[in-house]
């Protein structure tokens, strides 16, 4: 075999042990084992944290929730709690709009925020006395001078003692205190009940309970209107603001209502309001209770 040939596969054959060699190295490293561990939850669970906020903008990876002060508070760290960007803007401009957060339940007045919202961040709320009102019961039936221990409302991790036998609550003057007493009605309904009351006025029957998200069906049997002492609502004289929050009229009712006042002059009777193709019969039939024209 001529020289050159000897020379060829001997190269050859060295790159061959080489290449053996290499691969025995790697069988022989010790193996690994990946595996995806569970994110800390912000409310302190396990698992890849999905915020039940109604929007995106958190995303999974956000920091543990922690204690703060919604007058204070950085829009970063609102984000970091899982909370929609867009509901933390609406936060935060209405904040630099001069709003001051007295209570935990102001927190509703931010545009789009809903009582889930304050449900899943209100045990981690603390206001600072320099914000608090003076002690008195909220106008809300809520919480004033909100000083709370973490994971507790109010006070600590007890609950408001269940009714044991058939009780009527009054639903235009019971507070969310008596109201969490009802079977089935926890802090989200009892805060959703007063809220409700609040934005229309009291409320004229036990149906328009099933306003509120999901509420128990069960639940209503606890419940009683005792002489109801309804708001009521002028839409001739009424502002803008305060016909547009009232959930059975909104803002495009509030248009066609102030535009058809400067026209033709004061609505004189609900059937007008039907006639200008405002309201049908239907959507009128709850607000009635309501309206005055006088």
């Amino acid at each position: 075999m001529p020289k050159q040939d000897r020379r060829v596969i001997i190269f050859l054959a060295a790159i061959a042990v080489f290449c053996v060699g290499v691969l025995l190295l790697l069988n022989n490293r010790p193996t690994q084992t990946l595996q995806t561990l569970p994110q800390p939850s912000p409310r302190g669970g396990s698992g890849n944290y999905a915020p039940p906020l109604g929007g995106e903008g958190g995303g999974s990876g956000g920091s543990a929730l922690h204690v703060f002060d919604p007058n204070t508070i950085d829009s970063a760290s609102l984000v970091s709690f899982g909370l929609p960007a867009w509901k933390v803007k609406n936060f935060i401009h209405y904040r630099r709009a001069g709003k001051v957060f007295r209570t935990p339940d102001d927190l509703l007045d931010t545009y789009g925020w809903e009582p889930a919202d304050l449900d899943y961040l209100l045990p981690y709320i603390r206001i600072g006395s320099q914000y608090q009102t003076p002690p008195h019961p909220s106008p809300r039936g809520g919480h004033n001078n909100y000083l709370p221990p973490l994971g507790g409302e109010g006070g600590g991790s007890s609950y408001p003692e269940k009714f044991r036998t058939l009780t009527l609550v009054d639903v235009n003057t019971a507070d969310t205190t008596l109201l969490q007493r009802i079977p089935g009605i926890g802090s989200y309904y009892s805060r959703s009940i007063v809220r409700l009351r609040e934005k229309l006025g009291g409320l004229h029957s036990l149906e328009q309970l099933f306003e509120i998200r999901d509420f128990p069906e069960g639940a209503l049997e606890w419940f009683e209107i005792k002489n109801p002492q309804l708001r009521k609502l002028n839409v001739n004289t009424a502002d803008f603001k305060t016909l547009a929050s009232h959930p059975y009229i909104g803002y495009d009712r509030t248009k066609l209502i102030q535009r058809r006042v400067r026209l033709y002059g004061p609505f004189q009777n609900e059937q007008e309001l039907i006639d200008a193709n405002i309201f049908t019969e239907e959507d009128l039939e709850p607000l009635r209770p309501y309206l005055t024209f006088e």
